[in-house]
């Protein structure tokens, strides 16, 4: 059964990172790539942002046995093969389960063009997938 709380505590919190991460979209790649803690900032809300999405996603296959992902892209694929999130949104999102392995894994290695794309891109993507999740819990 699905923990609805635990579901609405984690899209309340992505929201907030999608607000926080909007602030920053103005920016350009050079703006963010000359100053260290703006990067950092951005990167960290990519981060909790795209890891709210990978529990959300997980919680709900796993309470509704809708599979057994056995890495993060998954989590994001099962949602879309299974209509919980529109498959279009699930092929346009599949990337930032990499993105986090980079972000956690190889943050030495963190290319500015991927944060700034993903910061662009990002809040949309969070937001629709709220809206898919809202819907599906009903």
């Amino acid at each position: 059964m699905l923990d609805l709380g635990t579901i609405k505590e984690r899209l309340k919190a992505l929201e907030e990172y999608v607000s926080e991460l909007k602030k920053y979209q103005h920016l350009t790649k050079e703006n963010i790539e000359s100053n260290l803690g703006e990067l950092w900032k951005i990167e960290h809300g990519l981060q909790l942002a795209i890891e709210c999405v990978l529990d959300i996603g997980n919680h709900i296959i796993a309470e509704e046995n809708l599979g057994s992902p056995k890495t993060y892209r998954e989590i994001i694929v099962i949602l879309g093969h299974k209509s919980v999130v529109p498959s279009e949104l699930a092929k346009e999102m599949e990337g930032i389960a990499g993105f986090r392995n980079i972000l956690i894994h190889e943050y030495v290695k963190v290319d500015v063009n991927e944060v700034y794309r993903n910061l662009q891109k990002g809040p949309k993507q969070f937001e629709e997938f709220i809206k898919a999740i809202m819907k599906y819990i009903g």
